[in-house]
């Protein structure tokens, strides 16, 4: 059966019947209503039109020479819904419409949506326009770089000079074509189509939220500047996705698009506890090596990491993330089905060091902290899309936790070796699991391979038995060129000692990830450092290396300086390309080693001979 919608066609002024599919619909001389109508007779909020399932609901506003329906002045009233040849007059100031609920087949087709332009010069205000017209304006005088101007759908003035194309040295915050990528239920959606959440106490409860939410709306009514208010008349400065209705920070509606970076693993292999350390970690070393700041978008959102930061540092008892406790995930309702979604932290990078090649960094940063119980197969559904973000994301860091995995028992200390029959885990399954879900979302083929980086992150490295070892700051981050910068060369070799390693003890877990992505590093970390998986009230956390894994994702994003320092170990002379990989015969030996492409003119030592040599530089477009 065609599905119906109301429309509201002009009869006496010329323009496109208007459907409606969504609400609150506002009509009025202002050039911020939906229903945009050019004429004195019309005040500059008219009319409100409120879906309420398939009846409509029609206030006046307050105008100035009101509205009639069936020539019967009205403030506010339900129509109910109608059968197809049925037609009501609505008639605002002079200009008559009909109203009419009809199904889709017979409302004309819509046209892609005409941006309108707007600006104040001189205390008198100009529009609607298209942009090209902008530029007669600016050729007669009447458009000058300190203007105020806005386009429809935007909620707030900018400068004349910010717009892209109108002045050579201008650039603009907010395009009139931006896309907005929701980092909760990663639905893309214009900026015009953004939601207000309602500040006025009166307003609360919504219909995706929930009754504890205040509303969301589509802004119709605005103050000097662009600031939107409620129908109550309060002021309203927080945004909010139209579909999920969560709250979008301010960032994300006028820098560039966000990069999304996913931290996956087992139930139980660290993953809160190594995110919070990151994030502590990155807000010093990002500060005093690169000079960037890296600053939490919103207190509010990022409260959860910053409760777990509490529990790090401040020598506060560990304990394990419970699966969809409410500050990791949320529970919505969208066209009437309840959805699960996961709530990530959102950090702003910006470099404010102008001498460098990344002064104009200016990005936020979404990272997600996915319950390990996500990943399991079928858990990927319409009710639980919570690892969906993985087709989005800049990189991705899945921690691979040994004490799960019977194999490294006898390097692990004694007491944790016990603890290990209750947690025993196949993390090759849910690393399959992750592969399967990438080639779905992304429409992989069997042949393609996944080309962002992946880093492979041993968790709980300090249990290890010093196995892998540790490393400072200062040999991963070093000066370069009077810079400093991540040093690839070192991460190469240590990337490459960790996967040897690895491959004695789980060498399917490596065949099998290295056989989907074309980059994939491994390193050891430990969020706690203290050589125990819980941390008393005497001790705090002394995180190892938690931050190289997403600098390296930032590096290979282009937002963080790496460098190739240039070792003068031996050169191998004799070797083979094998597929994605390099057959070496070690220098002043007769034994051979297989190398990834991925190590291609890096310096590396051998784990078992120690010696060091550097791998051949073939010609191969994949470099780690």
């Amino acid at each position: 059966m065609a599905q119906k919608f109301w429309q509201l066609i002009p009869v006496n002024y010329k323009a496109d019947p208007f459907v409606m599919k969504t609400s609150p619909i506002v009509l009025g001389r202002s050039g911020k209503c939906d229903i945009y109508i050019d004429t004195p007779s019309i005040s500059e909020t008219h009319i409100q039109f409120q879906l309420d399932k398939a009846n409509l609901l029609v206030y006046d506003l307050d105008s100035a020479m009101g509205t009639f329906i069936d020539d019967e002045k009205i403030k506010s009233m339900e129509i109910k819904a109608l059968r197809d040849e049925q037609k009501i007059k609505l008639v605002a100031g002079t200009i008559e419409f009909i109203l009419q609920y009809s199904t889709d087949s017979i409302i004309p087709k819509e046209e892609k949506k005409i941006i309108q332009w707007f600006f104040i010069h001189q205390g008198k205000q100009y529009g609607p326009l298209k942009k090209e017209d902008l530029f007669k304006f600016i050729q007669d005088g009447l458009l000058v770089p300190a203007d105020d101007v806005w386009h429809s759908g935007l909620d707030y003035y900018m400068k004349a000079f910010e717009v892209k194309g109108l002045f050579t040295q201008g650039y603009m915050n907010a395009s009139d074509d931006k896309e907005i990528i929701c980092p909760y239920c990663w639905n893309t959606f214009s900026i015009e189509d953004t939601l207000v959440i309602s500040c006025h106490p009166e307003l609360g409860g919504d219909k995706v939220l929930g009754e504890s939410e205040q509303s969301r709306f589509l802004p119709s009514h605005f103050r000097p500047k662009g600031k939107a208010i409620d129908s109550k008349g309060l002021l309203c400065f927080e945004k909010a996705c139209p579909t999920c209705h969560l709250k979008i920070p301010s960032d994300l509606l006028v820098k560039a698009p966000p990069i999304f970076i996913a931290v996956v693993g087992i139930p139980g292999s660290g993953k809160s506890y190594y995110l919070a350390s990151t994030t502590w970690k990155l807000r010093t070393i990002l500060n005093s090596y690169f000079s960037m700041d890296f600053l939490d978008v919103d207190p509010q959102i990022n409260n959860w990491i910053a409760e777990y930061e509490s529990l790090l540092f401040n020598k506060e008892k560990i304990i394990k993330t419970p699966f969809e406790v409410s500050h990791v995930y949320r529970q919505v309702k969208i066209d009437d089905m309840s959805i699960t979604l996961p709530l990530p932290c959102m950090f702003f990078l910006k470099s404010y060091d102008k001498k460098s090649s990344l002064g104009g960094v200016n990005r936020v940063i979404v990272l997600y902290d996915n319950a390990g119980e996500h990943f399991q197969p079928g858990k990927d559904s319409a009710i639980t899309p919570g690892t969906r973000y993985l087709s989005q994301a800049g990189g991705i860091v899945f921690l691979f936790d040994p004490t799960a995995d019977i194999r490294f028992a006898q390097l692990l200390p004694s007491d944790i070796v016990q603890k290990m029959d209750r947690k025993l885990q196949r993390q090759d399954i849910l690393l399959n699991e992750i592969i399967s879900r990438l080639k779905n979302h992304l429409g992989l083929s069997v042949e393609d391979r996944y080309n962002k980086p992946i880093v492979f992150a041993v968790s709980k490295a300090d249990l290890l038995n010093q196995c892998i070892t540790s490393h400072d700051d200062d040999e991963l981050l070093n000066i370069y060129e009077t810079h400093k910068a991540l040093n690839l060369s070192h991460i190469a070799n240590i990337s490459f000692n960790t996967r040897s390693f690895l491959k004695k003890y789980c060498p399917e877990t490596i065949n099998l990830i290295e056989s989907f992505a074309e980059t994939v590093i491994y390193l050891p970390v430990s969020a706690l450092g203290s050589g125990v998986c819980e941390i008393d009230q005497d001790r705090h956390a002394k995180p190892i290396f938690v931050e190289i894994p997403i600098l390296y994702i930032l590096s290979k994003l282009g937002f963080i300086p790496s460098c190739k320092i240039t070792d003068h170990s031996s050169v191998i002379d004799s070797y083979q390309v094998n597929s994605r990989f390099i057959d070496c015969k070690l220098p002043a030996s007769d034994r051979y080693i297989q190398v990834p492409l991925l190590y291609s003119g890096y310096t590396i030592t051998c784990p078992e001979t120690h010696l060091s040599f550097q791998v051949p530089d073939v010609d191969n477009t994949t470099r780690l």
